[in-house]
This record gives structure tokens, C-alpha cells and sequence, in this order.
């Protein structure tokens, strides 16, 4: 069973998603700390065929943000950049998440854990500045 490829026109966060909207601060600390999870090894990385996404990879994506927080999603079939951002954005307005970065077929995705579900592996400190619970003592 297919649902119809996802569009969303609006470029601001989701109401809820984080409890905040994410600050330009926030976007760049956030690709920074994609970059330095992605040397390491320890971004989660999906691939994904086809722009009309079935409801199995959108639980899959889901589930991969309630796990890791953070999650880098190449979009492989979308036609252009553009649809690119639009299949972002809707899959972040479907699952109450943030758009970090689009860069060509490539977004990154944040959702910081539901209140109470756990500890965050993704933190800000009050300058806006990301660490990784993997990272240690980063500030």
C-alpha cells in the first residue's frame, strides 16, 4: 500500500518537533555534528528508491529517528533539487522532525526524543552549540 508522494510548501518547523524551532545556529551546529559522526562511522544513513514512499519506509525513517535523533536520507529518484526539498519536508511534517540540511539528493533530518522517552543523544547548550552523546565532554 502506497501513500502519495508527500509535498509540503512550508519552510517552517513543525509545531512540536524538539519542543522548539531550530535556529540557524542549530542547523549548522547540527550538519558540524553530521559531519563528525559521519567520520567516525555513526551517522545512520538510509537510502531510498522512489518518491511515492510506502508506509513501511516511513516507519522505517521514524523508528531510525527515535533511535539515533539524527539521520541523513538520500533520496535517490527525485527527479530534482527541488523535489528533493519538498520530499524533505514533508517527510519532516509527517514525522514531527527538523530539516538540518538539503544538499543535493541528500537531507538531513533531526528529532530530538519525545518528553520522558529517554535521554537525548543530541544536545544544545544555551549558545545553541550541538554535542553527540558519543562526543563526551564536546564543549
Amino acid at each position: 500500500q502506497h501513500i502519495l508522494p508527500i509535498r509540503c510548501t512550508s519552510t517552517s518547523a513543525p509545531d512540536g518537533a524538539a519542543g522548539q524551532a531550530l535556529t540557524g545556529q542549530m542547523r549548522r551546529q547540527l550538519r558540524a555534528l553530521a559531519g563528525r559522526l559521519h567520520t567516525k562511522g555513526s551517522l545512520h544513513v538510509m537510502s531510498i528508491r522512489g518518491v511515492d514512499l510506502p508506509a513501511s519506509v516511513l516507519d522505517s525513517i521514524d523508528e531510525a529517528l527515535d533511535t539515533h535523533e539524527l539521520v541523513k536520507l538520500r533520496l535517490r529518484d527525485a527527479a530534482s533539487k527541488k523535489e528533493v526539498k519538498l520530499l524533505a519536508e514533508g517527510i519532516a511534517s509527517e514525522r514531527v522532525a527538523h530539516v538540518a540540511q538539503v544538499l543535493g539528493h541528500t537531507a538531513l533530518l533531526y528529532r530530538a526524543p519525545r518528553d520522558g522517552e529517554r535521554e537525548p543523544l543530541v544536545v544544545f547548550d544555551e549558545q545553541g552549540r550541538a554535542r553527540h552523546a558519543e562526543d563526551g565532554d564536546f564543549w
